[in-house]
């Protein structure tokens, strides 16, 4: 993706910055490079150890009549650095925004990733305290259930969304922010089973799930130092956890054989609605701000 700026928030954030489904370990928030105003290109390769190597590229139309708009795309590929497998990503995003006036603008975002890599192998706490199993990893012989090859894992998103803002009076701004999202992979690890090894499987969790909904705000500036916000939430989700799809896998000979499903469920939708306000006070070396979300 192509980002200009993150913000982090741990703690207390503001209202209309916590939808989600909890926000106890804090909230992330990305800004896209919005399109430049003239026209221009960028590109940038990146090369270095265990076969690491990255190709980017944007290009940027400039902006005429109202309209702008950008293209970008990325390929980033390399070696464990530990280990047998790889990883490979690519990705690819363009944006659109059309702003004739001061009093309105839209902006549209669409993407496409895909992401494929082995994993490393996972320890407990008496193994991974052991310094003396630093480069231990999964091993190479696909005929036993540690095999690098059956602890990987691919997924394929695509997203687009809006962001539309109208200036309705001098004091009054309406945002509308639709928004969807679509995943799709697996998740594939050795489920070995120390003390009962002919129990050990290959777990292949297979996931697809969506988002969608949408965020209007209102808002309001009262005075040069009071400003209101009044917004509703709609979300609708197929929900990411906990899993409802998982295969299993025994280890022979000629490699994986399928031995039925270790789970197999069907999850509703989650939905979501959600209102919400704001109020932001600043006097003199004074801010206050208050929030309220049902």
């Amino acid at each position: 993706m192509c980002s200009s700026d993150l913000d982090v928030y741990r703690g207390a954030m503001p209202v209309e910055m916590g939808l989600g489904f909890s926000n106890l370990a804090g909230k992330a928030q990305m800004m896209t490079r919005a399109p430049a105003k003239t026209s221009q290109s960028e590109i940038t390769a990146t090369a270095g150890s265990d076969a690491f190597s990255r190709l980017y590229f944007r290009h940027d139309t400039g902006e005429s009549k109202g309209f702008s708009g950008f293209v970008s795309g990325s390929k980033s590929q390399g070696d464990n650095w530990k280990g047998e497998g790889d990883m490979a990503r690519g990705n690819v995003m363009a944006g659109l925004r059309y702003a004739p006036s001061s009093k309105f603008s839209l902006d549209v975002r669409a993407g496409w990733n895909k992401d494929e890599r082995h994993n490393m192998r996972f320890f407990n706490y008496a193994t991974a305290t052991n310094f003396s199993n630093y480069r231990n990893d999964w091993g190479n012989d696909a005929k036993k259930i540690d095999y690098y090859g059956y602890n990987k894992q691919s997924f394929e998103d695509q997203f687009i969304y809006a962001v539309a803002k109208m200036q309705l009076t001098n004091h009054l701004k309406l945002t509308v922010k639709p928004y969807w999202w679509q995943d799709q992979g697996y998740y594939q690890y050795s489920n070995i089973n120390a003390a009962t090894p002919v129990n050990s499987r290959v777990i292949n969790w297979q996931i697809d799930h969506h988002a969608k909904g949408i965020v209007n705000e209102l808002d309001w500036m009262v005075n040069a130092n009071n400003q209101m916000k009044f917004g509703l939430w709609l979300h609708s989700q197929q929900p990411p956890g906990p899993p409802s799809a998982q295969q299993k896998y025994t280890v022979g000979a000629s490699g994986l054989n399928f031995d039925g499903w270790s789970l197999l469920a069907k999850n509703e939708e989650h939905m979501t609605t959600s209102p919400y306000l704001s109020w932001l006070s600043t006097q003199d070396k004074l801010t206050t701000e208050v929030g309220l979300r049902y």
